[in-house]
């Protein structure tokens, strides 16, 4: 994951798991600070998510000409995970030299 953040991309938390994480992690940017706070939950939740813990949706990155901005978006319980229901979406232009 550091890697991943390193490289310049940029993702965002689009489902959790309900009976680790609420639906206030929905949206989050994965960034330092979140990888902090998933360690310091003390749940093993994996940085990375690979037992299904979180799903996220990568939204730049320096591979991509532009970048997906989330406009529009709402906290949607569903069986055992809260989903961050993606209502409108736009793909921006980035600025120049920059992948934000």
């Amino acid at each position: 994951m550091k890697e991943f953040l390193d490289l310049g991309f940029h993702a965002r938390v689009v489902a959790v798991r309900a009976d680790l994480l609420g639906q206030e992690w929905l949206g989050r940017p994965v960034d330092q600070k979140f990888l902090r706070d998933i360690a310091d939950l003390k749940k093993g939740i994996t940085p990375c998510g690979e037992a299904g813990e979180f799903h996220t949706l990568v939204t730049d990155g320096p591979i991509f000409k532009k970048r997906l901005e989330i406009t529009s978006a709402a906290p949607e319980k569903r069986g055992e995970h809260w989903f961050w229901d993606i209502k409108k979406i736009e793909l921006v232009e980035k600025k120049s030299g920059s992948s934000l």
